[in-house]
């Protein structure tokens, strides 16, 4: 902080503070603190305040704006964070309905493919077609007989085989392959 001496009086005087309040005419105030009356005189020794070293007042609007202006930002960018944050777990959702939709949709199809499947399975190991599908081999059926090691015998009906096999059926296929 700089003092500044007084002309012609010898009182060290502080500089003021703050925004400077131009002079009414014919008034200035006293190193005392207190207000005298006079013209040019009283002013002699004392420079001329210059309109550079004159504090002037900030606009109004200007000064209450600023601090406003970082928080006027910080909340919009807070919502298109949360709005950008929405639309991203919405399309995420979406897409995971379309992937589940897909999934269960294959899921449908492989039951009936399942089923289909066992039907047909169930239909080739029905006796029925085993014993169709023997005879057209020429296999014999079997005949319940079993040994006993103890008294050296067959239990049970013997049964044999007929000494002549029966062709294979020809079909078209085999014929085609033979070629």
């Amino acid at each position: 902080m700089s003092t500044t001496t007084v002309p012609g009086r010898g009182q060290v005087v502080a500089p003021r503070r703050g925004p400077a309040r131009p002079a009414s005419p014919g008034r200035e105030s006293a190193p005392g603190g207190g207000a005298t009356r006079g013209g040019p005189a009283a002013r002699i020794g004392r420079p001329a305040p210059s309109s550079s070293a004159r504090r002037t007042r900030p606009e109004r609007g200007s000064a209450s704006r600023s601090p406003r202006a970082p928080f006027v930002l910080l909340v919009l960018a807070l919502l298109a964070g949360g709005l950008g944050t929405m639309l991203l777990l919405n399309t995420v959702l979406a897409q995971g309905a379309f992937v589940r939709a897909d999934l269960e949709r294959q899921s449908s199809l492989l039951a009936d493919q399942e089923q289909e499947l066992t039907q047909q399975l169930a239909r080739l190991a029905s006796p029925e077609r085993l014993a169709k599908e023997a005879d057209k081999l020429g296999l014999v059926s079997s005949c319940p007989a079993f040994l006993s090691i103890t008294e050296r015998k067959t239990l049970g009906q013997e049964c044999t085989a007929d000494a002549t096999p029966k062709p294979a059926p020809t079909t078209s296929a085999a014929a085609g392959a033979a070629q």
